[in-house]
């Protein structure tokens, strides 16, 4: 081929090029993957909406009779926002420029993230068969976040919005679907559930650096954060440490294994070089990064930690609550069920347990603005590989959104939780909020409500000034809103713990409404 012809087409090529780039200007516009057909639009506060594309070009974006543009900037970003919608059953479409996505509805969304807990699926479930075939909720949508964990916070992350029928539904979260099925029942609106949660992480890789960052008792964990990427020279060093190490070992192994040896261990790879899911801020950033700043109305978090440093649970809660709610520039509610009981059976009145020390760190967090907790202490299991009631948990989620975020005042939304202690001569009296009509004794069986019982209360322990804790003997106060301990072994009452133990058995208190007293102590010894 002679310099004529390379040059014709070479020219040529490069005007197919521009034509194509020209042609297709409208097409470079993309959208998060999780903008999808099916999707739920948060009602009644402004709705951004985001992607990327060619800088510089113009984005527009319509919907409900709205039009809002945007330009694309010199990084190939873009976002604009829809001016606050009602809430619509009717599926419209979403045109972004060339994209359309079809089926849209506008109500409540809500992310339903955490650990194994919110991981368990319907299809586990106790009654699963019957909850499957009952399953057809097409104004209920869900999508499940695919699980990615990354060193970096990602911009873009995939998922499906799916109509709610006993296909969609058997694998997503059994505590997001019986929340988003009781809010649904309630309101009259569509509920769209983001699904964003991972079993056997723990809480530490679902905050952010961030969260790390500002809350100074948790600076131990910003090693394992910064100092294990090969882009830093710490994190260099450590790796070419490592890898030494490793090839060292590696001839020896093999030589061993030739000689019909088993090899010595193999070193041991440092904590922050670990490329796992437990690592702090990792799932943060590959599961709940890309979805800032999507209009929701709030989380409910479910998790089951890790008891090896039960006493750093709040402060892990609180940054994970407050660094969210930064980032997403929006103080939406939080709320948390409560760790249930599993495990073996505890009888001693002492108790005090790492898993119960977690649940007290836990319900510490009620001091944090705008969340609350669901109990479950009565309906755990002590096999996890059995089925659970996780009915009963989204259910109770739900009455906290309810009541705080829907103005359903009318709704008792707490079990009882302790407020103080009053002691005169041999009792201790120990004081209740969120009584409802009265505590009572009760007794839960499977998916029934708790009704009252005639029974002895259980799981009350007290003690004197020697520490020595006893059962007490317990009667609910005349108001209903107390209970009244004693104990022939202890003269004068110091302080008092009410199923302080990972799997307590037989606590029963529970006010009228069917909802379990939450566990505590008086005591800090």
């Amino acid at each position: 081929m002679n310099n004529f012809a390379k040059t014709f087409y070479a020219r040529a090529a490069v005007f197919l090029i521009l034509a194509c780039s020209a042609s297709l200007a409208g097409a470079a516009v993309r959208l998060p993957g999780f903008f999808t057909d099916n999707m739920v639009l948060q009602r009644d506060m402004p709705v951004p909406v985001w992607g990327w594309g060619n800088p510089g070009e113009t984005v527009t974006v319509e919907f409900d009779g709205q039009r809002a543009i945007a330009t694309v900037d010199e990084f190939g970003s873009w976002m604009t926002k829809l001016k606050p919608l009602k809430a619509s059953a009717t599926g419209r479409v979403l045109s972004v420029n060339h994209i359309q996505l079809k089926n849209v509805l506008v109500g409540e969304v809500w992310i339903c993230s955490g650990t194994e807990n919110m991981n368990f699926p319907v299809r586990k479930c106790i009654n699963s068969r019957e909850e499957l075939k009952n399953a057809d909720y097409p104004l209920i949508r869900l999508a499940a976040i695919d699980r990615v964990q990354s060193p970096l916070p990602e911009n873009d992350a995939n998922a499906r919005w799916e109509p709610c029928t006993n296909t969609s539904v058997a694998n997503f979260s059994a505590t997001g679907y019986f929340f988003a099925r009781k809010l649904h029942g309630e309101l009259g609106v569509p509920i769209g559930v983001i699904g964003a949660s991972w079993g056997g992480t723990g809480i530490n890789p679902w905050i952010p650096g961030e969260g790390y960052r500002d809350t100074p008792s948790l600076k131990w964990a910003v090693d394992q954060i910064y100092n294990g990427r090969p882009s830093t020279e710490t994190g260099k060093k450590k790796w070419e440490n490592y890898l030494e190490a490793l090839a060292e070992w590696l001839p020896k192994a093999r030589q061993a294994v030739a000689n019909g040896q088993t090899p010595t261990d193999r070193p041991e790879i440092p904590t922050e070089l670990w490329i796992t899911n437990i690592v702090p801020t990792k799932t943060f950033n590959g599961m709940i990064n890309p979805l800032i700043p999507y209009a929701i109305r709030g989380v409910t978090w479910d998790h089951a930690d890790n008891p090896r440093r039960p006493e750093e649970l709040y402060q892990k809660q609180k940054a994970l609550i407050e660094s969210w709610r930064k980032l997403w520039q929006q103080d939406f509610s939080f709320y948390f069920a409560q760790i249930p009981n599993s495990g073996p059976r505890d009888d001693q009145p002492e108790g005090g347990d790492k898993t119960a020390q977690l649940r007290e760190q836990q319900q510490k967090g009620l001091a944090i603005a705008n969340t609350g907790i669901a109990a479950t202490i009565d309906i755990g299991v002590e096999d996890k590989r059995a089925a659970q009631n996780r009915q009963d948990v989204g259910a109770r989620l739900a009455l906290l959104a309810l009541a705080k975020d829907y103005g359903r005042s009318d709704l008792v939304h707490s079990g009882p939780q302790f407020r103080e202690l009053e002691i005169r001569g041999r009792d201790a009296r120990a004081w209740f909020d969120h009584t409802g009509g009265g505590l009572m004794t009760g007794a839960k069986d499977g998916l029934q409500p708790a009704g009252q019982v005639e029974a002895e209360l259980k799981g009350f322990a007290i003690c004197g000034a020697d520490r020595a804790w006893h059962w007490a003997d317990v009667k609910i106060g005349p108001e209903a809103k107390s209970v009244i301990l004693s104990s022939a072994q202890v003269e004068t009452p110091v302080a008092v713990r009410y199923g302080y133990r990972g799997n307590p058995a037989g606590i029963n208190l529970y006010n009228r409404e069917g909802l379990p007293a939450l566990p505590f102590r008086t005591d800090n010894f």
